[in-house]
């Protein structure tokens, strides 16, 4: 065998172990990482931020297992301070809503009142209008029934005065025709 055959054996036995402790130590250093990336993962798709995922190291992952969860709890709060705000908000629109509501009843009570009293006043109107014009035509009657009453009695008495006249009867019959 020769020296290049043996280097090449030799470089083969070295690099499988080798290979084998990369693999190995890479998957040990990133499985945390995946298991990070599997919560958080998890907790999208859940939409649940009461989850909490424990540290199991104290290296840079396990600084950010710790500071995601901080993240976590604050956005969980943050979460249930909103929803309150929103259900203390609902509540006053609510009752703000109902007050409005109760204020339009009144004003829509208000606004029909006052057109049946417009309706009633135009009613009035008219009724005082229809009254002046049937009392002028009745005043000037009974105002001037005296003079009436005495063109009347004049007229009679000529016409009696004509009729004790001495006609011929001629005369007197044309007079009664007229």
């Amino acid at each position: 065998m020769t020296v290049a055959w043996q280097l090449a054996v030799l470089c083969a036995l070295l690099t499988l172990p080798l290979l084998a402790v990369i693999r190995w130590l890479s998957h040990r250093l990133t499985a945390p990482l995946r298991e990070l990336t599997r919560f958080v993962a998890g907790i999208d798709g859940a939409d649940d931020l009461s989850q909490r995922l424990t540290p199991t190291s104290k290296d840079e992952i396990g600084t950010l297992t710790t500071a995601f969860n901080l993240m976590t709890g604050r956005l969980e709060a943050g979460a249930q301070e909103l929803e309150r705000k929103v259900k203390v908000r609902t509540h006053e629109l609510s009752a703000a809503n109902e007050n409005l509501s109760r204020i339009l009843n009144e004003l829509q009570s208000a606004q029909s009142q006052l057109v049946q009293q417009e309706k009633l006043a135009s009613l009035g109107q008219l009724v005082a209008g229809v009254a002046h014009e049937l009392n002028n035509p009745i005043g000037f009657i009974y105002a001037n029934f005296p003079h009436l009453e005495e063109y009347a009695h004049t007229l009679l008495d000529l016409v009696d005065g004509l009729q004790r006249l001495p006609l011929s009867d001629e005369a007197g019959d044309e007079l009664k025709r007229q």
